[in-house]
């Protein structure tokens, strides 16, 4: 069976990622809503205290009630993503090994991957416990300025409010970095498996493409991460910020002369069929852009176009 053609990996790629960000918006959904019922809870219990009126034994049990309602709320949230980026780093790295046609990979080789897996510098517990944190102190400061100046319980409520949106955006945007983080591991390894000789940066995928994208759009790198040919360090792989839409690309060979380039983003869906973009973008942003009413950031956009994680592993893509 001969080798996938360094354009066809490139394709292949870039549509999967498509279904991992339908996986990631599920996530970040749920991860909203988590917070968005702790939200609830927490300036139900707060309001009702009477903040202002509280002596300073009350007030202290209420801020350590606050602290350990919040911690316990972030730990099940924790566990349900953590355990769904695993899942997403083995079904990742299956994919990875039919589409470059090798072997699946060995359990103790995910099991590793697991271990080792970071988002952004840290492990998703890690994140997670940091979010929970924030929250927390934040919270405590608004309660603490309510009682020390007694602000009327609807300004209170505003501000607790403005925190709480704050904590929504975050975990929304810490389950997304961890899902896209979490198809690109689980991709490498598999890459790593099959005996890759290098990665290529490819950032059509950006929604908003920085400048550190950008610069390493195209660029390859060992399967160690150094530069190959140009001295611009990986920094980190992807996501190597929030909100990145950079994937790596495998390559099994080393660029040719004459080799075909992969194309931008417009070049990959003006290469598919109607049916194909209604598959990857979503039938009415696939007619949009066909009519050239929406842009490039809004086709990235898979908001509303949940995947599950079984349905993601029962794509073909």
């Amino acid at each position: 069976m001969t080798d996938p053609t360094p354009v066809e990996i490139a394709n292949r790629y870039t549509r999967r990622a498509f279904s991992v960000l339908r996986v990631a918006a599920g996530l970040a959904d749920s991860a909203d809503s988590a917070v968005a019922r702790l939200g609830r809870e927490l300036q139900r219990e707060i309001i009702g205290a009477g903040v202002s009126d509280l002596g300073r034994r009350d007030l202290a049990a209420l801020l350590r009630e606050t602290e350990a309602r919040i911690a316990a709320a972030y730990a099940a949230l924790a566990a349900e993503q953590v355990e769904a980026v695993r899942e997403l780093l083995a079904i990742e790295a299956e994919w990875a090994s039919g589409a470059l046609r090798g072997t699946a990979p060995a359990q103790s080789a995910l099991d590793r991957l697991a271990r080792e897996f970071l988002v952004l510098g840290a492990s998703p517990d890690e994140q997670w416990r940091r979010q929970a944190e924030t929250l927390t102190r934040r919270v405590s400061d608004a309660v603490r300025e309510a009682h020390a100046l007694g602000t009327p319980s609807d300004e209170l409520r505003s501000a607790l409010g403005d925190t709480l949106d704050t904590a929504r955006r975050d975990a929304q945007s810490l389950a997304d970095a961890s899902t896209t983080s979490a198809g690109n591991a689980g991709r490498a390894q598999a890459a790593r498996d099959r005996g890759a000789v290098a990665f290529r940066w490819h950032a059509v995928l950006d929604s908003r493409v920085t400048t550190g994208c950008a610069l390493r759009h195209g660029l390859l790198y060992t399967l160690d991460l150094e530069p190959i040919g140009h001295s611009i360090p990986i920094e980190r792989p992807p996501p190597r910020h929030w909100g990145c839409r950079s994937i790596l690309i495998v390559m099994l060979r080393m660029p040719r002369p004459g080799d075909r380039d992969p194309g931008s983003f417009e070049d990959f869906v003006s290469g598919l069929s109607p049916a194909e973009q209604d598959d990857v973008l979503g039938v009415g942003r696939a007619e949009l852009w066909r009519r050239g009413q929406i842009t490039k950031a809004d086709l990235v956009n898979q908001r509303g176009r949940v995947l599950t994680l079984a349905e993601l592993r029962g794509r073909g893509d």
